[in-house]
């Protein structure tokens, strides 16, 4: 019996510069609005004034929102949605019919994005894609094999690898 690997699950979403959320407050419409996260990483909220949003999650936000605004109003209940992604991107390069650059807006596979660059070139060794990632500051390339016919008959778990900001 052949074991096959699990998909890698997506990274967490963090919030980062020029992305927008939209916060509403429960029974306070007034304090409803959509912000950016400005170039410093912070958002401005009434009541709460300049909280710093980049590198936070959306829970992480909405509790730091919440705990400022129940200084001012009993037990608030807050909804954070992203309006919109500017932050977060890839970069396809190489043997694709159209190297660009993609807003990593939803989750992504490795073989998606190649898609979403046209698919790859007659030239293309699709056994030997590199995927090169930062962690911690410290760039990484993994050795994918993206035959198609390999992933059409599932015998490659390669196509299960999410991108993370920042990849190549």
């Amino acid at each position: 019996i052949e074991k096959k690997e699990r998909p890698s699950s997506p990274p967490p979403f963090v919030l980062g510069v020029g992305d927008e959320v939209v916060v509403n407050v429960w029974r306070n419409d007034e304090l409803n609005r959509t912000v950016r996260v400005d170039p410093s990483g912070n958002i401005y909220f009434p009541l709460v004034g300049e909280i710093q949003a980049a590198g936070l999650t959306i829970s992480q936000l909405r509790e730091k929102i919440t705990v400022q605004l129940s200084k001012y109003i009993i037990d608030p209940q807050l909804d954070i949605n992203t309006a919109s992604i500017k932050s977060h991107k890839v970069h396809i390069l190489g043997e694709v019919k159209s190297p660009n650059t993609f807003t990593l807006d939803q989750k992504m596979l490795v073989w998606e994005a190649i898609s979403k660059a046209g698919g790859f070139t007659d030239d293309a060794n699709k056994k030997a894609v590199l995927l090169v990632r930062s962690e911690n500051g410290t760039a990484r390339a993994t050795a994918l094999n993206l035959s198609i016919e390999e992933i059409v008959d599932g015998k490659k778990a390669d196509q299960t690898i999410y991108l993370k900001n920042g990849d190549i």
